[in-house]
């Protein structure tokens, strides 16, 4: 899944927001730039494709992504602007809106925006943490969430710096930049979090400036009918005995799990994933202040190998995690992993055990219900 947590391209929504407010605009469009011409640049908009008109008088600007203002822009030109760029252009439109005459070009490049993003996926590599929220400490504004790695669960208190920034997904939207900004009071029991900031030395504390998080639900099944056109599956959800259509966006993340490890999970657990904690793999040994403990799920899975929509096939076993959208048997994945028969094997079985009820509560799939990177 491409669309992450603190994505770059919330720098240029800002950068447009700020410029749009900062100064008297009354004539601007932006977009991501479709073609290039020696006179002009088509522009791909909210509103549909426009033409802007390029003449000697147009002044070109280039703006970081990482400090997305109009006094750290610096001079550019038609010649360093690219297919797939982020543009916002001023000046006068023609009567059907078809065109603008440009006065002025802020350009964000696509390559500028990829090393930025690629930078706070490091970061968040290397001093992020999630997990699910178990407690909520409201006296304190402290967080108590539950974490798995390969070293099996623990708890962390996650502690909240007194300017963290709090983001929420929206319903029906996997994308970052679909997020709103959000605040304490909005976290719940039971949210995945995904967090940034500094762990303490034996890792049960976490001050955190960055959160974000979300009300999620995982569905799995086989594949009754798969829709390439319109990039929808459904199954019969083992969980609710009913039918979900499943949407395949562009920023859905589609792994499959390695038979190798589905044997190795559900070998120290049928129902709960709690490996042994006495021993540490040779790997994770020594593990200084700061860093992980354990290898993470979520980074785990982004190192399955990718699936494409085209390979898969009715009768595949599959499992997605979902925002909570308005529509209950409609969901847009996050994540979808294939070759979990094991785990849909299993989860029969327990159903088999407790008697079905229809109610499931999700699929304990390492991996499957977390936030991904930004």
């Amino acid at each position: 899944m491409k669309n992450l947590i603190l994505s770059s391209f919330v720098a240029v929504v800002s950068f447009f927001t700020v410029f749009a407010q900062g100064e008297v605009v009354p004539r601007y469009t932006s977009g991501d730039v479709v073609s290039i011409s020696s006179g002009a640049i088509v522009l791909q908009t909210k509103d549909g494709e426009i033409e802007v008109v390029i003449s000697s008088g147009t002044v070109f600007k280039r703006v970081p992504p990482e400090n997305p203002k109009l006094s750290a822009a610096v001079d550019s030109s038609i010649s360093e602007v690219s297919v797939g760029d982020k543009i916002l252009v001023t000046g006068n439109f023609s009567s059907d809106r078809k065109k603008i005459e440009a006065k002025s070009v802020y350009l964000m490049t696509k390559s500028d925006i990829s090393r930025k993003q690629e930078k706070e996926r490091e970061e968040w590599r290397r001093r992020g943490i999630s997990g699910q929220v178990i407690s909520l400490d409201i006296a304190n504004k402290t967080i108590i969430i539950s974490t798995r790695s390969m070293m099996g669960e623990r708890t962390v208190t996650i502690i909240p710096k007194d300017n963290a920034e709090y983001r929420r997904y929206a319903p029906d939207s996997v994308k970052f930049s679909d997020a709103k900004i959000s605040n304490y009071s909005e976290l719940s029991v039971g949210d995945q979090l995904r967090a940034l900031g500094d762990r303490s030395a034996d890792g049960s504390t976490f001050a955190a400036e960055k959160i974000v998080f979300g009300s999620f639900k995982t569905a799995g099944g086989k594949i009754t009918a798969i829709d390439l056109q319109r990039r929808e599956i459904r199954i019969k959800d083992i969980l609710t005995d009913k039918e979900v259509t499943i949407v395949i966006s562009k920023d859905s993340m589609l792994k499959r799990f390695p038979s190798e490890f589905a044997a190795m999970f559900l070998s120290r657990s049928q129902e709960t994933f709690q490996p042994p904690q006495q021993q540490q793999p040779p790997q994770q040994r020594n593990v200084g202040a700061g860093q992980s403990r354990g290898t993470d799920l979520d980074e785990l899975v982004e190192r399955f190998p990718d699936v494409k929509l085209e390979e898969l096939k009715v009768g595949d076993a599959i499992a997605v995690s979902s925002t909570i959208g308005e529509i209950p048997n409609r969901l847009t994945a996050i994540k979808l992993l294939s070759g979990i028969e094991p785990f849909i094997e299993a989860q029969q079985a327990m159903q088999r055990r407790r008697g079905f009820n229809g109610q499931g509560s999700g699929f304990n799939i390492p991996g499957l219900d977390g936030i991904s990177f930004p």
